[in-house]
């Protein structure tokens, strides 16, 4: 099984939402070990405008953002309109995630509590 050169990879796991080139790194890391099967490495990630500095953290990976819009082929562009198409489903999951979080949280505090 191999992965096509325009397939998407979304990891598994939702990590807290920061701003860092550090969340960054840890998000390719993981996509990495969940690719190991297919025998292929992440080689380019469309990222949102906060893992700008990420370049850094990541040399032997390109990282894609509309704050590079000058720079972006019309393929390149073509792929990160299309990751901006799946914003609104990981905004969703973050707030499920954010909303059970908060209501284990008054649960545990009401079973204390009483």
């Amino acid at each position: 099984m191999g992965a096509a050169p325009d397939e998407f990879v979304a990891p598994a796991k939702l990590l807290k939402p920061t701003l860092t080139a550090t969340r960054c790194h840890e998000q390719i890391e993981q996509t990495a070990i969940l690719m190991q099967g297919l025998g292929v490495k992440p080689a380019v990630v469309y990222a949102d405008l906060g893992y700008r500095s990420g370049d850094k953290d990541n040399p032997d990976i390109e990282i894609k953002h509309r704050g590079k819009d000058k720079r972006l082929t019309d393929e390149e562009r073509k792929l990160l309109k299309r990751r901006q198409t799946i914003e609104p489903i990981i905004w969703h999951l973050k707030l499920i995630t954010a909303w059970t979080a908060a209501t284990s949280k008054a649960q545990r505090a009401m079973h204390f509590t009483r």
